[in-house]
């Protein structure tokens, strides 16, 4: 689906994908993809895309409106996931790291703290689970303790 192919009118998605009644391009539905997605699932919504103009070059425009309906639907459901919140025990098992250490990064803030006035159980947003670094280094925390211990 080229710049000006659409991808038919779609009145649910007018916030997120441009406006009332937009008519959707290609570059409207990759833009509306939410980051934090895995790598894959942009080149299979090109390829879906394309085959979106396929079926209109050939004279099924329903049938690309349909499929362009389930694509917008494909999007929102990626961003209501991937805004949705975890406790620290699925953050921690999605990650692959302990739990202590998703509660130490909320508290560095590199993760955001969704608690409501910064009270109660820790909660993170899926979507910023990746920004998590997955790789420990003993020695560096071994250092940055001793460091700690040092100052006090």
């Amino acid at each position: 689906m080229g710049e000006g192919t659409t991808c038919g009118r779609n009145e649910a998605a007018h916030d997120q994908l441009g406006g009332p009644a937009a008519l959707l391009t290609e570059r409207t539905l990759l833009q509306a993809l939410p980051v934090g997605l895995d790598p894959w699932i942009e080149p299979w919504l090109r390829g879906a895309v394309a085959e979106n103009q396929v079926l209109e070059m050939n004279g099924a425009r329903s049938a690309a409106a349909a499929r362009c309906r389930v694509l917008v639907s494909f999007i929102e459901a990626a961003r209501e996931w991937l805004d949705g919140e975890v406790d620290v025990a699925e953050a921690a098992e999605v990650t692959g790291c302990c739990e202590e250490t998703v509660r130490r990064k909320v508290r560095e803030g590199v993760l955001p703290d969704r608690r409501p006035a910064g009270r109660g159980r820790h909660r993170v947003r899926r979507g910023d689970l990746p920004s998590l670094d997955r790789r420990y280094d003993a020695a560096a925390d071994a250092v940055r303790l001793a460091a700690t211990r040092e100052a006090r």
